[in-house]
């Protein structure tokens, strides 16, 4: 017995028709058998055998992996590569001496032989010009070229005196060991004492009227600091007791000295006259 696929009715096995339904048997199966084709039949995969394992001949030994290459020390890629950082620089020489100068001040408060750098050095001396002119500046009637040409040189007397003391060191002591900044830093640190005197009387100076008793009180006080200038130039040569030139070479600081005094009070001279024609 079988079932009917259209109706489910129980037929005989070999019935062709359905006596229910009318429909056709073999047909039904031969849809069923087309729809349903048979499984391809699946053949077992090949697995080729592994091949046998090589092993190195005695003494044989493994190449070694070269080292990883680095660069050089002190080397950095080209500016604008990937990765690039500029190298540290180091601080200059300037830079050092901007940061060494209050304690090089304070220090030689009385005067140091300690070296600084030569544009630090000059600070107080061109401080101290600076005072000397603005102070005589009143006598001249505050006469602009008169100004500037009095502080012009007073600038050259007072760097005179040290340029004289290192030519005398190098050409006659003979001294490899001074040069301009050493000098020049020693002469400058004995003016820290002048600085709050040219002070005082370049403020006497600038309210004081001309002509007056106090007038020559300033002079004396300007006066003082061209000693002190002088005094600090000494200090700085410093001959020995027993050197046969030392005599020689104070006359020649002392001639420097006073050279540098009568050039700049001639041109003082001629400011006044300039300064007080125009008032008059």
């Amino acid at each position: 017995m079988k079932k009917c696929l259209f109706c489910g009715a129980d037929i005989a096995a070999d019935a062709a028709f359905c006596g229910h339904c009318g429909n056709s048997q073999v047909t039904a199966d031969a849809e069923v058998f087309a729809q349903s084709p048979p499984e391809p039949r699946q053949e077992p995969e090949h697995v080729a055998p592994a091949p046998p394992a090589a092993y190195p001949p005695p003494g044989y030994s493994a190449p070694q992996e070269a080292p990883p290459q680095y660069p050089p020390a002190g080397y950095y890629p080209p500016q604008g590569a990937p990765g690039y950082a500029p190298p540290p620089q180091e601080p200059t020489a300037l830079a050092l001496a901007a940061k060494n100068y209050f304690p090089w001040l304070k220090k030689g408060l009385l005067g140091t032989k300690e070296p600084i750098h030569l544009l630090f050095a000059a600070i107080v001396p061109l401080v101290i010009t600076f005072f000397f002119t603005l102070g005589t500046a009143s006598q001249m009637g505050w006469h602009a070229g008169a100004f500037f040409l009095t502080g012009f040189f007073n600038v050259l007397y007072i760097a005179a005196l040290p340029l004289a003391v290192w030519l005398i060191k190098k050409f006659m002591e003979k001294d490899e060991s001074a040069t301009p900044d050493s000098v020049f830093a020693e002469y400058s640190s004995y003016h820290n004492i002048a600085l709050p005197i040219v002070f005082v009387a370049m403020i006497l100076g600038i309210i004081v009227p001309v002509f007056t008793f106090g007038t020559h009180i300033i002079a004396v006080m300007f006066q003082f600091v061209r000693l002190l200038s002088l005094g600090a130039a000494l200090t700085c040569l410093s001959p020995s007791r027993d050197d046969s030139k030392a005599w020689l070479k104070v006359v020649i600081l002392i001639f420097v000295y006073i050279a540098m005094w009568y050039i700049v009070g001639a041109i003082y001279t001629v400011g006044m006259n300039w300064g007080w024609r125009i008032r008059w």
